[in-house]
């Protein structure tokens, strides 16, 4: 009689450890696949501001996303480069990022042909010149590619 409560028991733990086990591999997932979901990834429009809105937003530090369609170098005093996303000059639902020669040359060095046609994050307070939506890029903002922002915040 002992001996079958014991072989209950044992068969019982074994079981159920099977079962656990069975259920831990069902469940996990295996991101080494070729299964893997990649839509299941970071949506960008969870942490930015898509540039289309940003007028919504003046006044506010934000992240905004948007394609870069243009850019210019006019060579007027401050030797700005104006970087247009979403619509082109003189557009007024273009988003514009302004990168004055202090800022352009020490952190942006040959930035508008690198970034043309690319989706890109801009960081900063979002102001409203003249009807259009822009940030002017200083030491604590930043202009970088889509992925590489989401590489931060993955």
């Amino acid at each position: 009689m002992k001996k079958s409560v014991f072989d209950s028991l044992i068969t019982t733990i074994i079981i159920g450890l099977l079962l656990s086990l069975s259920a831990c591999s069902a469940s996990s997932t295996n991101y080494n696949s070729e299964e893997y979901d990649e839509s299941e990834s970071v949506n960008i429009y969870d942490y930015c501001i898509p540039a289309s809105e940003a007028i919504n937003h003046v006044g506010e530090e934000a992240d905004v996303v948007g394609v870069v369609v243009s850019w210019a170098s006019p060579g007027i005093s401050g030797d700005p480069l104006f970087i247009n996303l979403e619509a082109d000059y003189p557009d007024e639902d273009r988003f514009q990022v302004v990168l004055w020669d202090d800022i352009r040359y020490e952190y942006y060095d040959d930035l508008g042909d690198r970034l043309l046609g690319k989706t890109v994050v801009v960081h900063g307070v979002i102001e409203n010149y003249n009807g259009v939506a822009q940030i002017t890029l200083d030491e604590d903002g930043f202009i970088e590619e889509e992925q590489e922002y989401l590489e931060h915040v993955e």
